[in-house]
C-alpha cells in the first residue's frame, strides 16, 4: 500500500489537479492481493502462482518487467489497489476535462515492482440534490446526464452544499502497486 499511496501523492502533488481538490472530500478504497511464486521458467519468461484461495494463475511477464531473473519460487507478489473520488467547487477558466497518468519502475538490480497511476479530472453541472445529500443529479462534460447514490458522510456533506447550476470538478484516481517480495 505505501507503494501506491506514494504514487497517489506524488501524483497529486504534481498535478494542478491537487490545488484544486486540496480542501475537498475523498472518498478511497484499498485492496491488497498476494500470491505466492509456484514456478519460474526464464526462458519464456512465465511465473506460475497460487492465489490465496488456493487456485492458480500462469501469467507471461514481457520485458517492460525489469529484474525477471530475481523471481524465485516461494517469493510473494503483492498486488494493492486504490481507488479514490475527491469533489471540489470548480474554479473559473479551468479546462473541463483534464488526464494525466504516471508510471514508475524500479531500477535495474532491485527487487521486481512497479506502480502506475491515473487521474481524471471532470467538470459537472449540478442538476439537482436529493434525500439530504444521499443523491445528486448531474450533467458531465459530454451531456451525459447521471444520478449517484452518495455514501460517503463527508461526500454528503459537500453535497448539501450544493445548488442546481454549481459546477463541480470531481477527480478520479486509479493506482496499482506491485511489488515481489522474497520467500520467507
Amino acid at each position: 500500500m505505501r507503494a501506491a499511496l506514494t504514487a497517489a501523492a506524488l501524483l497529486l502533488c504534481l498535478s494542478p489537479v491537487a490545488q484544486a481538490q486540496r480542501d475537498s472530500p475523498v472518498v478511497s478504497r484499498t485492496e491488497r492481493v498476494t500470491a505466492i511464486v509456484e514456478s519460474v521458467d526464464q526462458g519464456s519468461r512465465t511465473v506460475l502462482l497460487r492465489r490465496e484461495d488456493g487456485s492458480f494463475v500462469s501469467m507471461k511477464l514481457g520485458a517492460e518487467v525489469r529484474n525477471f531473473a530475481q523471481i524465485k519460487a516461494g517469493d510473494r507478489v503483492v498486488v494493492e489497489h486504490t481507488e479514490a473520488v475527491a469533489a471540489a467547487m470548480a474554479k473559473p477558466g479551468q479546462p473541463p476535462v483534464v488526464a494525466a497518468e504516471a508510471d514508475t519502475r524500479r531500477p535495474v538490480g532491485a527487487r521486481p515492482g512497479a506502480a502506475t497511476a491515473d487521474v481524471l479530472r471532470v467538470r459537472v453541472t449540478i442538476d439537482q440534490v436529493f434525500s439530504g445529500g444521499q443523491m445528486v443529479s448531474f450533467t458531465g462534460p459530454a451531456g451525459n446526464k447521471r444520478t449517484i447514490a452518495v455514501r460517503n458522510p463527508d461526500m454528503q456533506n459537500f453535497v448539501r452544499g450544493l445548488r442546481t447550476g454549481d459546477q463541480v470538478e470531481v477527480t478520479f484516481i486509479d493506482v496499482v502497486a506491485i511489488k515481489v517480495e522474497p520467500a520467507q
